[in-house]
């Protein structure tokens, strides 16, 4: 009985820890450049130097934030790249906030392929963009609070795009066709920052996470681990060290 049991038991912790994998992780406990895997300066141009910063959580003690004070004339912007295959769909998910600032051509949460961009969101205090880049620069928004931390799940499959909000099943942009979107199927990259030299804006990155086996929406294939806020049965905030609470969540 009890050798059943620890099968059992190593069985679901298996399942698990399998079930929070992620492609891309990106805690946002280091700058981008320093992470694994190293995030690249999106189009190698960033006049008068990055912008970008960790900084502690005010909110939630022992938590990280990648801080991006964007200035006019300036731009901050990431890209790591990733063997990501659209017509088998992308899953990106991030804590974002910005309190203030934004602009039509900048690119906050995406992904980019070799020079162009294919999809970009761009988060406002007051609301949420979605557009592929300056040719086209808003497709589709929403009202939102954006001064406040929300969970984004960007959902990709060819050219069609879809938006949720804090892990609702009912998205905010349901599959939106962005023109061209589905050029980057050569192992587009994922990208974040500011990225917008005459605009201006205070964002903040909480984590940043992607699933390239497909476009999934909440509560489908990978979950956000329960170490991260805004992840499964998380009961102190902040990024927890535990294995066990991802366990719990998972099962």
């Amino acid at each position: 009985m009890r050798s059943t049991f620890l099968c059992i038991l190593a069985t679901l912790l298996f399942a698990g820890l399998a079930m929070a994998d992620w492609d891309l992780v990106y805690e946002c406990d280091k700058l981008p450049e320093n992470a694994t895997p190293a995030w690249a300066a999106k189009n190698n141009n960033e006049p008068n130097g990055t912008q970008g910063s960790i900084i502690a959580d005010p909110d939630n003690p022992g938590n990280n934030i990648y801080y991006i004070n964007d200035l006019a004339g300036a731009k901050t912007g990431r890209v790591v790249p990733l063997e990501a295959d659209l017509s088998v769909g992308l899953t990106i998910v991030a804590r974002v906030k910005c309190t203030s600032g934004g602009h039509v051509q900048s690119f906050n949460i995406g992904w980019y392929d070799e020079g162009y961009t294919c999809a970009e969101c761009v988060i406002w205090p007051n609301h949420f963009q979605l557009g592929r880049g300056s040719d086209t620069p808003i497709t589709e928004e929403f009202d939102i609070d954006g001064s406040e931390w929300h969970v984004y799940r960007i959902t990709a499959e060819g050219n069609d795009v879809t938006v949720y909000v804090d892990e609702d099943t009912k998205p905010k942009i349901d599959s939106k066709t962005l023109e061209d979107a589905g050029k980057g199927n050569k192992n587009p990259g994922v990208a974040i920052g500011s990225q917008s030299t005459s605009g201006t804006q205070e964002i903040y990155f909480d984590y940043v996470l992607a699933d390239l086996s497909g476009a999934y929406a909440p509560g489908e294939g990978t979950r956000i681990p329960a170490n991260l806020i805004g992840g499964k049965s998380v009961e102190p905030a902040g990024k927890l060290a535990a294995t066990w609470g991802i366990i719990k969540a998972e099962n």
